[in-house]
Order: structure tokens, then C-alpha cells, then sequence
């Protein structure tokens, strides 16, 4: 062990409850620091919207002077200056409206600006909740665990931001389009600013946890519950899956669009096959060298 005096419970506690709150607080500081940034922060946020069924606000202006124009040119002897106002103004709200986030409630956009400050602060300040991770569970390793654990860490961290870019660049903007195709030309798409920070967040989330698959694959491998010949087994399946996933998410059915999406997740299988193998090889000789040692 790292250290010669064993913790005991309450120190155990003691030494938690101060990584919690150094953890807790990073991520709190980090969110009061988005929460200046809101507005560009949720600017970004919005960006998988686009693609042609949300129009730029920044083009609203030109369309609406481009019908007031054909009014008074082509309605002229149909409209009166009243109806034209009145119908350029339902067209404004009607525009407006589709062309991003909504909110219904009057606290719904406080709420979701709070929401999207405390998401970001976790999102950034999860390299520093690893490493709290890291200094609770090091003095409880040996020397050689506390490369494995620091190396994983930092890999792991690397994993999780590579999973958040590509489900925010390419899987999220994929999976919009396929959502709102779903709900057909009977239904209009109106998001509101809160439903659509919960579920990009847990979105982006959630992809960032599935690209920690090489290393949980690692760490199951060096403790001997799975090995690489089990997971090339498996292989053909995961093959099959990524196919079919990038299928249902992709918006047209050509191939190079498909296999932009698929690949990486194959790319993310064959690494966790790597890493199982080197993590096998690994274990195979610390046992050796224990029963070389035992039979010294």
C-alpha cells in the first residue's frame, strides 16, 4: 500500500466528504462562470437545429420586407394598408416562433438558463471531479495500480470530451433531423428551451459515458472478467449494430454518410479489444512472476 497506517472509517469519511466538496465546488464555480456566458453558451447549444427546418433569425428581416414589397406591388387593389400590416405581423410571430427555442411558462427561461449554467459547469469540471476521484482511491494502491489508475484517468478524460464533440458535430444534428422527419407534415416542431437543454445535455452526457468503453473494457480485463477473444466474438454483432444505429439516425441513405457515423464506433470496439489484449498480457505475467516467486 501507499501508505503504512491504515484510514480508519471516519478518516475514510473525512478525507470523502473533502473531495465531495472540492469537487462540488469546482463545478459550482464553473457554473456561475457560464451563467455570465448564457447566451452565447445556449447560441452554441442551438446550433444542431439548423439544416433547413429552422429559419436564421438573421434572414426573418429581409423575407418580411421582401412580402411587403409584393404586397404593395401585387396586392395592392386586394389589400388594404391595415390587412397588409396585420398579415406581415402574424407572419413576424409565426416566423419567430419556428425559427428557434421557445419558452411557455414565465420561469421557464430563468430555470433553463440555470440548468444550462449547472450542466456546462459539470461538462468542464469533470477532469477535476476524475482527478478528486484519483487522490481519494491513491493512497489505497500499490505503486504499479497507481500508474494504471492515473494513465486511465487521463485517457478516460480524453474519451468522454471525444464523445461529447462527436455526438454534438455529428450524431445530435443527425438525430434532430431523423426526430422531427418522424413527426411528419401533420405536426409542426416547436422546442422549448428547457426540453431541448435537458435532453441535449443528458444527450452529449451520455455519448461522453459510452466513449469510456475502452477503458471500462481495460479495467474488466485486468481484473480477468472479460478477455479480447470474448469481445472479437462479440464482433460481428457490434458490426451490425453500429450499421443499423447509423442507419436509423442518418437522415439520407447514402453510404459515405452512414459510414461517417458507424466507423467511429466501431474504431471505439476495436480499441477496447486492444486494450483487453495488452490488459491480458499484463496479467498473465504478474501471475507468473508470483509463482516464480512462490516457488523461490
Amino acid at each position: 500500500m501507499a501508505e503504512d497506517r491504515k484510514m480508519t472509517i471516519v478518516e475514510h469519511l473525512s478525507e470523502l466528504r473533502l473531495r465531495l466538496i472540492y469537487s462540488l465546488s469546482a463545478v459550482l464555480s464553473l457554473a456561475v462562470l457560464a451563467y455570465f456566458f448564457r447566451v452565447e453558451i445556449l447560441e452554441f447549444l442551438a446550433r444542431p437545429l439548423g439544416g433547413g427546418y429552422f429559419l436564421p433569425r438573421s434572414q426573418i428581416p429581409p423575407l418580411l420586407e421582401a412580402l411587403r414589397q409584393f404586397f404593395a406591388e401585387e396586392g395592392a387593389g386586394y389589400f388594404t394598408p391595415e390587412q397588409v400590416e396585420a398579415l406581415l405581423a402574424s407572419f413576424r410571430r409565426l416566423l419567430y416562433m419556428q425559427s428557434g427555442l421557445i419558452f411557455i411558462h414565465p420561469t421557464e427561461a430563468f430555470f433553463a438558463y440555470l440548468k444550462l449554467a449547472f450542466f456546462t459547469g459539470l461538462l468542464l469540471g469533470a477532469p477535476f471531479v476524475l482527478y478528486q476521484v484519483w487522490r481519494y482511491v491513491a493512497p489505497a494502491l500499490y505503486q504499479h495500480e497507481k500508474r494504471y489508475f492515473r494513465s486511465s484517468v487521463a485517457f478516460g478524460t480524453g474519451l468522454f470530451f471525444a464523445g461529447v464533440a462527436f455526438a454534438f458535430f455529428i450524431v445530435l444534428p443527425l438525430g434532430i433531423r431523423f426526430l422531427i422527419r418522424m413527426g411528419g407534415p401533420e405536426l409542426q416542431a416547436i422546442f422549448t428551451v428547457g426540453n431541448y437543454i435537458s435532453f441535449t445535455m443528458i444527450f452529449l452526457i451520455a455519448f461522453g459515458l459510452v466513449f469510456e468503453l475502452p477503458v471500462v473494457i481495460y479495467v474488466l480485463a485486468r481484473l480477468g472478467i472479460v478477455s479480447p477473444a470474448s469481445l472479437r466474438a462479440k464482433r460481428k454483432y457490434i458490426l451490425v449494430g453500429a450499421f443499423a444505429l447509423a442507419a436509423l439516425i442518418t437522415p439520407s441513405v447514402d453510404p459515405f454518410t452512414q459510414t461517417a457515423t458507424a466507423v467511429p464506433l466501431l474504431l471505439l470496439y476495436e480499441l477496447s479489444i486492444f486494450l483487453a489484449r495488452f490488459a491480458e498480457r499484463r496479467l498473465l505475467g504478474g501471475e507468473r512472476e508470483r509463482e516464480e516467486g512462490a516457488a523461490i
